[in-house]
């Protein structure tokens, strides 16, 4: 389930769905926006193009990730993570509630290992039903969006797609950083399923070679 106060391309519940089908907030922000949010979480002063905000640090290593083709370090702490999304909260919208109540999160997997299934399935009992539980936020960069797509010659839906499925896998727990691989196969499978573009994990590998 998304949660999203912004119109967003369809496809993205489907891929949400395939992944799980947990609840995640998806935000959508312009270049000034995410400039701020990515200097007050990791310290780099410059626009980026999909953050991840994991919200439980107990099942998720915390961080937000670049994926930007210049850069893809994951350099910040826990608390630059949960004071900037306190502080974004009121400049971009980009923190909910739920995050001011978390705790330190890690900025590294355990082992590098895919996420356990168990702790994917976190439920909260509301009014007789049981909902997912909100796993985190995924923020996207629309003016990188728009100029990605167009250099790249694919439509901005196709770009949104894929940093989405990008960002989600980090909220979900995977980091190709420190994995086997499985995080670059998972984000492999889901862009054959919906023929989506290149995977943004090869597409930066090939910007580095």
């Amino acid at each position: 389930m998304i949660l999203c106060e912004q119109p967003y391309p369809e496809i993205l519940d489907a891929i949400a769905a395939e992944l799980g089908g947990e609840s995640v907030e998806l935000i959508f922000v312009r270049g000034e926006e995410m400039r701020q949010l990515n200097a007050q979480t990791r310290g780099i002063d410059k626009a980026t193009d999909v953050l991840s905000f994991p919200l439980d640090p107990a099942a998720f290593a915390g961080f937000g990730e670049d994926l930007s083709e210049e850069s893809s370090a994951h350099e910040n702490s826990g608390d630059k993570i949960l004071n900037a999304a306190n502080s974004a909260s009121e400049n971009t919208g980009a923190a909910n509630s739920a995050s001011k109540n978390s705790n330190t999160m890690n900025s590294e997997n355990s082992e590098g290992e895919s996420p356990n299934d168990e702790n994917l399935k976190n439920e909260n009992f509301d009014g007789g039903n049981f909902a997912p539980a909100l796993l985190g936020s995924v923020v996207i960069n629309l003016d990188l969006v728009e100029l990605k797509a167009a250099q790249l010659g694919h439509g901005r839906d196709d770009e949104t797609a894929l940093l989405f499925t990008h960002g989600l896998l980090h909220v979900l727990g995977y980091d190709h950083e420190s994995d086997d691989g499985q995080m670059r196969a998972k984000e492999c499978e889901i862009i054959e399923k919906f023929r989506l573009p290149k995977s943004l994990i090869v597409r930066t590998e090939g910007n580095e070679e």
